[in-house]
């Protein structure tokens, strides 16, 4: 089968590399392509394409006639568009795992520093300066504190138990937790944790509504998607001061084609009280490792005829 992967995959080990061409016909890419023209040029000819940041979208689909599964290199997939690919009877394959304990520690790690005033406090020291007064950099214990985690799955699981080991209560909200009893937990909470899929259900799902009956101080963790967070309104909040600060390593509107930053994201990334990060929550030696894993093991079920992991 003709494999593809359009874009550069640094995580990729020569190992996996290699593997990979033992089962087929495969070209890799070692740059990301600088738009959809030069994307669907790649493409052509794919049984099997695997993407981790470029979208495919319904206009490079129709321009792939050959192409029967597409493998989205992360866990989350509602990114993909369905329907297009249903009626191309194009099968969606993800890589559900490889990440879940990178992101969950990183997702701690993201509630200390912002809990501590970490990144305030090295920015100060790094421009060459002193605190001012003792209180410049005084943060809170998370002994006691409560923290609500909205998903439930891989990644939710783990930081659940992560902080509950640090004396926090927790509270987990799932897909049958009801509205009321969401807002009833961002209302009480100390800290909000957004780990879980985007879907076009969970799309804005901390609207400007949701973010208002937040805790007055509180702080917001997201490694999940930025979609699932009305960002203009975060923007809005954290700057009147109703919310303590955000540790965001996923954004609306992120780069592909681009290193260029929108202008929202700067703003929220220039805020004090705000931990940015570039989508980076995912990247550790052993989550690259798993990922190859993951992806040999997709491609030889598809071979076989017996695809795994496909999300519908």
């Amino acid at each position: 089968m003709k494999i593809i992967f359009p874009e550069q995959l640094d995580n990729l080990s020569n190992e996996h590399a290699q593997r990979l061409k033992e089962l087929g016909e495969v070209t890799f890419y070692y740059d990301i392509p600088k738009d959809e023209k030069e994307l669907i040029q790649r493409l052509q000819g794919a049984q099997i394409i695997g993407l981790k940041w470029v979208n495919l979208t319904e206009k490079v689909i129709n321009a792939l006639p050959e192409l029967k599964y597409f493998i989205t290199l992360s866990a989350g997939y509602g990114h993909l568009p369905f329907k297009t690919m249903h009626e191309h009877n194009i099968i969606g394959i993800n890589c559900p795992t490889h990440n879940s304990l990178a992101v969950a520690e990183y997702t701690v790690a993201l509630l200390f520093a912002l809990s501590k005033k970490i990144v305030e406090a090295q920015t100060v020291l790094r421009s060459g300066l002193w605190k001012e007064t003792l209180y410049d950099f005084q943060g809170i214990e998370l002994f006691g504190k409560t923290i609500c985690i909205i998903g439930n799955g891989n990644i939710g699981k783990q930081v659940a138990e992560k902080t509950r080991a640090l004396g926090m209560q927790v509270y987990t909200v799932t897909s049958k937790t009801s509205p009321e009893e969401l807002d009833s937990l961002l209302h009480t909470s100390d800290v909000v944790s957004l780990n879980l899929p985007y879907t076009e259900k969970t799309h804005h799902l901390l609207n400007k509504t949701r973010l208002q009956k937040m805790k007055k101080g509180a702080m917001l963790i997201n490694t999940s998607r930025g979609a699932i967070v009305d960002q203009t309104a975060l923007l809005e909040l954290l700057q009147s001061g109703h919310l303590g600060g955000a540790a965001l390593d996923v954004f609306e509107n992120e780069p592909v084609f681009t290193r260029t930053l929108p202008e929202e994201i700067k703003q929220l990334a220039s805020l004090p009280q705000v931990i940015a990060t570039p989508h980076a929550a995912f990247n550790t030696k052993e989550a690259a490792w798993k990922l190859g894993e993951e992806i040999i093991a997709n491609v030889k079920a598809i071979i076989a005829g017996k695809p795994i992991n496909i999300v519908t």
